[in-house]
């Protein structure tokens, strides 16, 4: 078993010593979007790899597409700077879930950090459940855009098949990881979620930061609508999982008695909402403003 891990970072003093504890001994990539932190002191002190980006650069498919580069390893695991393995198996179980299930994909389960708000908690439950699951191009119909559920914050690569399609598709602004998982099922290949594969992995997003993340994913689906269409085909709404989410939300809140959480739940579910909707429009608004609607400056969306 011979692998690379790929860690795109950015002021990730805060995390790096826990996570880099934890992955030692196996060879790793760290691309760095010229932090202005000790980000690549920390790095360099634990002898891996570090190549340095201009800030501008980054981009969530081209930036992680420099792992190509490695072109001898059985896998890449691509990873974020915030989470942490639960404990020493997690490259084990994933590389396991990968080969035994004969798929080209196999992402980790993700639990909230102990300080997560309810919100965050239940965003991990939801979306990470105990239970795995093999996801196929038989299952659009079911599972609709579940089918092409996948993790950028930790999921491995089969090394074979993701040089033999050049990575990741160039310049997605965000879901790069969604866009290969249903690229891969066009190809008739699968995807494997792995809980037995453990992170810890949450975060707090401001009503700002919401609209911007939502606003992003609204244009991704503009600008990849073959992956709606195939749901559609099947008879399968994309937009029944948001439902299902808001109301797994508000009950998870109700049973935990969080009854001061819920507000903020249903402003950010109007602010998610209002968010993708626009963002699936924005070819009408001008580049000035997608600047400020957008975490990416207007270049790195096609606007043609």
């Amino acid at each position: 078993m011979k692998g690379l891990i790929v860690l795109p970072t950015y002021n990730a003093e805060p995390y790096l010593e826990k996570l880099l504890d934890r992955l030692q001994g196996y060879p790793l990539l760290i691309i760095d979007s010229s932090s202005k932190d000790k980000t690549v002191d920390i790095a360099k002190k634990y002898n891996v790899n570090v190549q340095i980006i201009k800030k501008k650069d980054f981009n969530h498919s081209t930036t992680r597409n420099l792992a190509l580069q490695y072109t001898s390893v059985d896998f890449y695991l691509f990873i974020t700077q915030d989470i942490l393995p639960r404990d020493d198996s997690l490259i084990q179980n994933l590389y396991r879930c990968l080969k035994e299930n004969n798929a080209v994909v196999s992402y980790a389960r993700q639990l909230p950090y102990p300080d997560a708000s309810p919100i965050e908690s239940h965003a991990r439950y939801f979306n990470y459940p105990s239970t795995p699951r093999i996801q196929t191009a038989e299952n659009v119909k079911d599972l609709g855009i579940l089918s092409f559920f996948n993790s950028n914050s930790c999921s491995m690569y089969d090394g074979e098949y993701f040089r033999k399609v050049g990575g990741f598709t160039k310049e997605l602004i965000v879901s790069e990881d969604m866009e290969f998982a249903a690229r891969a099922l066009r190809d008739d290949q699968s995807i494997v979620y792995c809980p037995e594969a453990i992170v810890f992995h949450s975060h707090y997003y401001n009503q700002v930061q919401l609209f911007k993340r939502y606003f992003d994913i609204g244009t991704f689906f503009s600008e990849n609508k073959w992956i709606e269409d195939w749901v559609a085909s099947k008879n399968s709404k994309i937009n029944n999982r948001g439902m299902a989410y808001v109301r797994s939300e508000l009950t998870y809140l109700i049973r935990k008695r969080q009854y001061s959480s819920i507000p903020y739940s249903l402003i950010s579910s109007f602010t998610k909402y209002i968010a993708f909707r626009l963002g699936r429009s924005y070819r009408i608004f001008p580049k000035y403003l997608l600047d400020h609607f957008s975490n990416y400056p207007s270049w790195h969306i096609n606007s043609d």
